[in-house]
């Protein structure tokens, strides 16, 4: 009994001292609560809000791992002013509790996220819209590699404002085995570029720009015949000058003329290099698509015509041999010579054989 009023006499004072510390206009200070003290069970159900935390008042240490829970959260409560930068790390939010309605529009900066706090398993599906971020506030270092997948994201809620000026999106964070030309319209698409090395099994990339509403010429060498687009320059051969033009696509401006061999007839390219066939001299040129640097020149067959590119190896038809070369694009090395018919000109690759059509007996052969 004795010890019973003793407690209750101590509580009583207590009491008594935080009402005077109130009377005179002082207030209770936070070394009161000790670290981790203050837990889920302890806090009414929205019971915690902006009016009662001191601004930046919320570090680390006031809050206990895996307690922050849907249920202790009154709506859009939690603003930028009460917390302190860097305290919010990933072991203090429990997984999928992150709700669209427990965060005030654009409150929550990157200066309050550790980098790489907030990780796929916080955020339920579909709940950051661009209304939850500033413009320009996601950086790449305050994303975990490979955490943003399509189910966190609404349809159609990321918009150019959303992402800061010049802001790299790292291959990290870009599952390329599900992105393709689906995903991009095709006015759009020619401001995107994908910064990777040649893929021996990609025919090619293209860009696509508005048709031009105006007939336009532009000046190339004497009497051009071939050519070959290579994503973003145009190659022309030029028959009676033994060179090839390069010219932009956007300008239409001569960007370079290269020396080939005897009498070029035809283009292709191959995702890195330009080939041209050289019809007189029996040869094929390969130059850097960069450059314009002539990396080599390899023998083919009499009179060589059409040329095409199979995502690893280089054809070409030889009209006067009636056969077609089979180069290996890599080395320029010979693979294979092979019979077709009589005086083959075109070819073509369907993404498994080729196909060559023949001028004089009026077939196509497939390789």
């Amino acid at each position: 009994m004795i010890e019973k009023r003793s407690q209750l006499f101590s509580r009583m004072t207590a009491v008594l001292a935080t009402l005077v510390l109130l009377i005179l206009g002082a207030a209770p200070a936070l070394a009161f609560v000790p670290d981790s003290s203050v837990r889920t069970s302890s806090i009414v159900t929205g019971a915690v809000t902006t009016a009662k935390l001191t601004d930046r008042a919320v570090t680390t240490t006031k809050i206990k791992k895996n307690t922050l829970l849907n249920r202790n959260m009154a709506n859009a409560i939690i603003s930028n002013a009460k917390l302190i930068d860097n305290c919010i790390t990933s072991e203090k939010i429990k997984d999928n509790t992150i709700l669209n309605r427990d965060m005030a529009n654009n409150i929550i900066s990157t200066a309050k996220l550790r980098d790489g706090s907030v990780v796929n398993a916080k955020i339920i599906d579909g709940a950051v819209t661009t209304t939850k971020i500033a413009d320009g506030a996601v950086a790449t270092a305050k994303i975990a590699a490979g955490t943003v997948t399509t189910a966190k994201i609404l349809d159609g809620t990321i918009t150019n404002a959303d992402i800061a000026a010049s802001a790299a999106i790292a291959a990290s964070k870009i599952n390329t085995d599900t992105l393709n030309a689906d995903l991009l319209d095709g006015y759009h698409a020619s401001a995107f570029i994908l910064n990777s090395l040649p893929n021996p099994n990609q025919l090619a990339l293209l860009r696509w720009y508005e048709a031009a509403q105006a007939d336009t010429s532009f000046s190339v060498g004497n009497r051009p015949r071939g050519i070959a687009f290579d994503g973003a320059n145009i190659w022309v051969a030029n028959y009676d000058d033994d060179t090839v033009s390069k010219l932009s696509v956007a300008t239409g401006a001569t960007i370079g003329t290269y020396s080939v061999g005897d009498y070029p007839w035809d283009v292709a390219f191959d995702g890195a290099n330009i080939w041209v066939n050289n019809y007189s001299d029996d040869t094929v040129s390969k130059l850097s698509a960069a450059t314009g640097a002539t990396i080599g020149t390899y023998s083919v067959g009499h009179h060589p015509r059409g040329i095409a590119f199979d995502g690893a190896n280089i054809w070409v038809t030889n009209d006067s041999s009636d056969t077609v070369s089979k180069l290996n694009a890599a080395t320029g090395a010979t693979i294979g010579t092979y019979s077709v018919g009589d005086f083959p000109l075109g070819v073509a690759f369907d993404g498994a054989n080729i196909w060559v059509t023949n001028l004089l007996d009026d077939t196509v052969s497939k390789l």
